[in-house]
């Protein structure tokens, strides 16, 4: 699996009124996918991800918005409908027939109307096969079941960096075999639309037979969790911890003046009338303090130097911690088992489900990665390889306890 940096936004590509816009140049078609519905996309495609070991199982499903046919093609990209595959044929999202049949009741559901202000405007598909392109049952789907005005996005995802995606439409009443639209990240951040908002109910259709994520994005940006009330509670406690107190005055009423000047009065006569012959004790005191400190300051540095602890050389300093909504894996890498690693080997157990990645040198580099867990338990075993016949493990565990 590839593991160069993600693609930047591409020539043509702008974030525009909560939605990446992408307006090729040259090319007559402008598309546009609303932040939103790319973060709940992310979420059913890397649940599919991770429910099959070392490939992931590919999802899909129909794009729902508005098309406007023309000179120049305008689709906007609004939500969507994810339909179950039984993966007869593997991780692949290939339609059995019994598939194909409840792919085309999904699109009579959204057909368009005059009373529908949303309809079927294309196709998506993750892609985690070697070839990132439509197979020859995809354009089938595409010819047989939308109209020409119909586009396909194509979503690569990844176990260790974020996403990418691409568009394809028809050019000549044909649907091409590679993307004719330039990569770009599949998330929200990395496109321009800033971190994603916490919500405590879903908005979704309630077509996606997957449920919809209500936990960060993003995927690192958490949202305030203190509303109303209870967030007027904790700013208030702030400000009174931080109130300050001058002589004992801020205990007084804000409304006695005459109080108040009494009380500074009486405190400047007491500090005159203190007899000057206190600072005689006082300076033997300090006199004394600075012999104290002087000798041992002496001691500690004639004290010899301790000798530097030697790692543990079986130790990786494996760790993780939430990082938003996203789990964060890290090692140590000044770890010498960590130093002397060949390659690397990261198998996760989320709940029921194991998935195994392959680290090469520069991602063991990285020092760790990002995981998007979908059970409250997560556990983490890597392994580094000295060679064929050698190698360390160890592992951590996490219990995720979702905000309410």
């Amino acid at each position: 699996m590839p593991m160069d940096a993600p693609p930047s936004i591409p020539a043509g590509g702008s974030a525009a009124g909560g939605a990446f816009l992408y307006e090729p140049p040259g090319k007559p078609v402008s598309i546009s996918i609303e932040f939103d519905v790319i973060d709940r996309l992310n979420f059913d495609i890397m649940k599919g991800y991770g429910a099959v070991p070392k490939r992931g199982a590919e999802v899909g499903g129909i794009l729902l918005g508005t098309a406007e046919p023309g000179d120049r093609l305008v689709v906007k990209i609004e939500d969507f409908v994810t339909v179950p595959c039984e993966h007869l044929r593997g991780p692949s999202y290939i339609l059995s027939d019994s598939d194909m049949t409840r792919f085309g009741e999904a699109l009579d559901q959204w057909t368009p109307a005059p009373d529908k202000r949303i309809h079927a405007v294309g196709y998506f598909r993750s892609s985690t096969r070697n070839d990132f392109q439509l197979g020859s049952e995809d354009r089938s789907l595409m010819e047989g079941r939308f109209p020409g005005e119909a586009i396909c996005l194509l979503v690569r995802p990844y176990a260790t960096r974020i996403g990418e995606a691409a568009y394809l439409w028809a050019e000549g009443g044909v649907f091409p075999e590679q993307p004719n639209g330039a990569m770009f990240p599949f998330r929200r951040k990395e496109l321009g639309g800033g971190p994603r908002p916490k919500r405590s109910a879903p908005e979704h259709s309630g077509q996606s037979e997957v449920p919809y994520d209500t936990g960060y994005t993003n995927h690192d940006e958490p949202g305030d969790q203190h509303g109303g009330l209870a967030g007027s509670a904790v700013a208030g406690a702030i400000v009174d911890a931080a109130a300050p107190t001058f002589g004992g005055l801020a205990d007084l009423p804000v409304g006695d003046a005459e109080s108040t000047e009494a009380a500074a009065a009486s405190q400047k006569q007491e500090r005159k009338s203190a007899p000057g012959w206190v600072w005689i004790p006082l300076s033997f005191v300090f006199l004394l303090l600075g012999v104290v400190l002087g000798f041992q300051i002496s001691m500690s540095l004639n004290k010899p130097v301790a000798p530097v602890k030697q790692l543990d050389p079986y130790a990786l300093g494996l760790n993780v911690a939430r990082s938003g909504d996203s789990l964060l894996v890290k090692w140590n890498l000044d770890a010498p088992a960590v130093q002397k690693a060949q390659r690397a080997v990261l198998t996760i157990f989320d709940g029921d489900t194991r998935k195994t990645v392959d680290l090469a040198l520069d991602d063991l580099a990285r020092g760790g990665v990002l995981y998007r867990n979908h059970n409250e338990t997560a556990r983490f075993r890597l392994e580094v390889f000295h060679s064929d016949a050698r190698s360390v493990t160890e592992s951590a565990e996490i219990k995720v306890v979702e905000d309410r």
